[in-house]
């Protein structure tokens, strides 16, 4: 009996302490760890996108991140919409890949308004069959 006494204290003790402990940390900074390596322009424009975009550039590894604010501000727009393992590629290139790769990217957005790795817009559906005019239904045959 003495021994359970004892295990009830000790288990209270250790859910208690759990989460006390779990409160001495440090709490999570409001912007990320790579923002320190940004100017404070880059921290300016950073701090006006949305929260979406945010937590989009947060998970691009740091040569990614670092390589973002080398673009123009167009290439920047275009950089954005490629998928994520197009922005990792283009990131690895040398340079006259990357440039070759930027043409061709330019060229697609240019062209149809959207960079090749988006789907872009659905295409409208088929307009609806035409009625058949009375005087072409066959009577006899209700399938034609």
């Amino acid at each position: 009996m003495r021994r359970t006494i004892l295990y009830l204290v000790g288990g209270s003790l250790a859910t208690i302490s759990i989460p006390a402990l779990a409160q001495d940390t440090a709490p999570m900074p409001d912007a990320p760890a790579a923002s320190s390596d940004m100017t404070p322009e880059q921290m300016t424009q950073y701090g006006g996108w949305p929260e979406d975009k945010r937590v989009a550039y947060d998970g691009w590894p740091g040569d990614a991140q670092a390589y973002f604010w080398t673009l123009s501000p167009e290439r920047q727009d275009l950089f954005w919409r490629l998928a994520d393992n197009d922005k990792l590629a283009l990131t690895a290139m040398a340079e006259p890949d990357r440039e070759a790769a930027w043409q061709m990217v330019e060229q697609r957005a240019a062209g149809g308004g959207e960079a090749p790795t988006d789907a872009g817009p659905p295409s409208p559906p088929p307009p609806p069959p035409e009625p058949m005019d009375e005087a072409e239904a066959d009577p006899d045959n209700p399938m034609l």
